[in-house]
């Protein structure tokens, strides 16, 4: 079975999850998961977000429609416009849970984020979201420490780009001085999307 193949899988038993949580009234459950995920990081990478995330399944859905239409989002390429929106989103998410806990509002901070992911991706392209949800932000700190993650043999590698084009969230970059590409792994889903293209098989998911 493709990587693709178990991957489209996962994603499907870990949103019926999610809706099973949302639908009995114990979505908080879903922080452990949250939790859960930062270790596992520790060692594979963002597994988490390209294999458990119900915000994640759901973007690349819609994604999947989107292309299927031929229809277009803006692309938000500039780091500073990303990196405010990610410190705005991580303090709002960090007030939501203050104010939850200590003034007992009834806020669904999880259901919040997953509803802003993809109201922001009708306009917005995948890779957006992705850069600025505040898990997505601890998981690019944590997966700094990974023992296996994507990466792309230079000796192998031909420059066709065609990696570059099916990532999802525009994490392989041209080297400035060849025409290989390389991962920023901080932010690489894990997704194997760039691996499934490769004429070459010069991107791996090893130590």
């Amino acid at each position: 079975m493709s990587n693709s193949k178990k991957r489209t899988i996962s994603q499907i038993l870990f949103i019926g999850l999610f809706f099973f949580l949302l639908f009995r009234g114990n979505l908080q459950i879903w922080v452990a998961f949250w939790a859960l995920g930062i270790v596992v990081s520790l060692i594979f990478d963002r597994v988490y977000c390209g294999w458990a995330c119900p915000m994640g399944t759901l973007l690349r859905f819609q994604s999947w429609i989107y292309d299927k239409f031929n229809l277009t989002r803006e692309k938000v390429s500039s780091r500073l416009i990303l990196n405010s929106f990610r410190v705005i989103l991580i303090l709002g998410f960090l007030a939501g849970m203050i104010a939850v806990r200590r003034f007992g509002y009834q806020l669904n901070i999880i259901l919040i984020l997953v509803g802003s992911s993809i109201v922001m991706s009708f306009f917005l392209e995948e890779s957006c979201w992705h850069k600025i949800c505040p898990h997505g932000t601890v998981l690019s700190i944590s997966t700094k420490f990974s023992k296996y993650r994507m990466s792309i043999s230079e000796d192998d590698c031909t420059g066709c780009g065609l990696c570059e084009n099916a990532c999802p969230n525009n994490t392989i970059n041209k080297l400035v001085e060849s025409k290989t590409r390389e991962i920023d792994n901080k932010e690489c889903l894990v997704c194997f999307d760039c691996q499934k293209v490769c004429p070459v098989e010069a991107v791996n998911y090893n130590n």
